[in-house]
């Protein structure tokens, strides 16, 4: 059967929806004005929603095949939509799909964030080139790690929750320099 869309975004003139019909899980790019499908972009492991990460480009996490009893990971793929055409821009392979929403753009740097198992990277928006990686705070598991943003100061600020305790890193965007790191201890066992 068909489910109601999970999540949608707005980019421009069109929308992009995600929906799953008869297990089947897709992107699709609507147009705003006049409801048309433009494109789908059609996987059985796509997870949770694409993130826009500018008005030209959406990522979306795509886990790995299932059936595939020799590979026993949590990783799969980041894989960069053009918005208008649903056409694959770059793909960057992941051993460990992290949090889903944690894609985030750096116009700076012209970079996307994404988490990496144990691992922050920056991944260049255009091409899809690893530009740096750092290792992120340490946490319970890969879904217990946020990560945010803040172009004009330059960084990204990482936590993590291990065992009731928030670790907390700040990263410079343009390098991936860990600038200071620390344990906020258990009163900051919050987010």
């Amino acid at each position: 059967g068909v489910s109601l869309p999970t999540s949608w975004s707005v980019v421009g003139d069109r929308v992009v929806v995600r929906r799953d019909v008869d297990d089947v899980r897709s992107l699709m790019g609507v147009d705003l004005a006049s409801g048309d499908e433009l494109w789908t972009f059609e996987d059985d492991h796509l997870l949770g929603t694409a993130s826009v990460i500018r008005a030209d480009l959406v990522v979306a996490t795509i886990g790995r095949d299932d059936s595939d009893e020799s590979d026993d990971s949590d990783g799969g793929t980041a894989t960069a939509l053009d918005p208008a055409t649903g056409e694959e821009r770059w793909s960057v392979e992941l051993d460990e799909l992290g949090p889903q929403f944690d894609w985030l753009p750096n116009e700076t740097t012209g970079s996307v964030l994404l988490f990496d198992g144990d691992d922050i990277v920056a991944v260049d928006s255009g091409p899809g080139d690893e530009q740096w990686r750092v290792g992120a705070p340490e946490a319970d598991e890969p879904f217990d790690r946020t990560l945010t943003t803040y172009v004009d100061e330059g960084v990204a600020i990482a936590c993590g929750e291990l065992d009731g305790s928030v670790g907390i890193a700040v990263i410079a965007l343009d390098s991936g320099e860990v600038r200071w790191d620390d344990s906020l201890g258990e009163q900051g066992a919050f987010f």
